[in-house]
């Protein structure tokens, strides 16, 4: 039975990568770094996957990246986008993934699943703020009076993940 559920939440895992996948596709430029709806299936895979598979499922995306397959936002891949403007998001992925997981109880419980959202998104725009402010200071000068989409994306991707989250679950454990 327990071979049975790892296989399950393995199978979950790699299709919350390819998802992650799409949604890096589906940008909107906003100069330096654009708006993706890659953090949408992040935000939703960390409310439902425990966190082993929730970190295996971004780390799995963050690899492809690395290797140059094109996985990221713009149909590109390569280590520099580590180094460039969107790497403090990047691992802040990994690292969001890993706490939204861990707060939320993989069970209906909308004030948790809120309270691992939030924490998520503090943690992806804090990196993704701090690495630009430190590696891009002109870019973070010209990203800065635009942030505010950002933070209206995300709380809609939020929006969004809150919802679809119990349904994934609930068609989780009916198979």
């Amino acid at each position: 039975m327990q071979r049975n559920n790892s296989i399950k939440l393995m199978i979950y895992a790699s299709l919350f990568t390819s998802l992650i996948i799409i949604g890096s596709y589906i940008t909107i430029p906003t100069g330096i770094v654009p708006i993706v709806l890659a953090n949408m299936f992040i935000f939703i895979l960390a409310l439902v996957l425990p966190v082993k598979w929730s970190a295996t499922s971004v780390t799995i995306y963050l690899l492809l990246g690395a290797l140059g397959l094109p996985v990221f936002s713009g149909a590109s891949g390569g280590l520099h986008h580590f180094y460039g403007p969107t790497g403090g998001y990047l691992l802040g992925y990994l690292l969001a993934s890993c706490i939204m997981s861990l707060i939320s109880s993989k069970k209906p419980n909308k004030i948790k699943d809120i309270l691992a959202l939030l924490a998520g998104f503090l943690v992806i725009h804090l990196l993704g703020i701090l690495w630009l402010a430190h590696r891009f200071p002109q870019g973070w000068i010209k990203t800065l009076p635009i942030y505010w989409i950002f933070i209206v994306g995300d709380l809609s991707k939020m929006s969004i993940a809150l919802v679809l989250a119990p349904k994934i679950r609930q068609r989780m454990m009916e198979g």
